[in-house]
């Protein structure tokens, strides 16, 4: 509340008034755990971050859709700590690719090493090529077994468009 006769401001209480309770996730923030397609183990050299390298299933005769938003989140298949907490659960915005069908991004590790199951669903839009093609959404999920060592030689987790 603010006086405007002395500039001062407090807050206002309400008896019996409480903070609404955070917004729960909708049905389509929920990853869909039996679709994901689960990839063989990845080790990986330990570094800053996660490098990942993912493929687009966009069907013969589709292209990416430039226009529309391509994004990715990490969740977490059971306790870890390798990823930070704030990195899971969370969509974030991708780059869009040079190529038409594969992505990269980064996500910065919490530890140095360390194992993790990570789902990694990717979201995405793709259009029929011409013009007036019809536009479709595409979405991507992968289970991950992940290790992160000081002996690993990969530097990159490499997620494939297979079924």
């Amino acid at each position: 509340m603010a006086d405007l006769r002395t500039g001062k401001v407090r807050t206002l209480l309400i008896d019996g008034l409480e903070p609404p309770l955070p917004p729960r996730a909708s049905p389509g923030d929920e990853v869909d755990r039996k679709a994901a397609v689960r990839v063989p183990a990845q080790q990986i050299a330990s570094g800053e971050s996660l490098n990942f390298e993912a493929a687009l299933r966009i069907p013969k005769g589709y292209k990416l859709n430039r226009l529309a938003p391509l994004t990715y989140r990490l969740t977490a298949a059971a306790e870890q700590s390798l990823v930070a907490a704030d990195q899971l659960g969370e969509r974030r915005e991708l780059e869009l690719p040079s190529r038409n069908d594969r992505v990269l991004f980064s996500v910065p590790l919490a530890a140095r090493t360390g194992k993790a199951e990570l789902y990694v669903t990717i979201s995405y839009g793709y259009c029929r090529d011409g013009e007036g093609g019809l536009c479709k959404l595409g979405t991507i999920s992968w289970l991950v077994p992940i290790e992160v060592s000081a002996g690993a030689k990969g530097t990159v987790i490499k997620l494939g468009g297979e079924e």
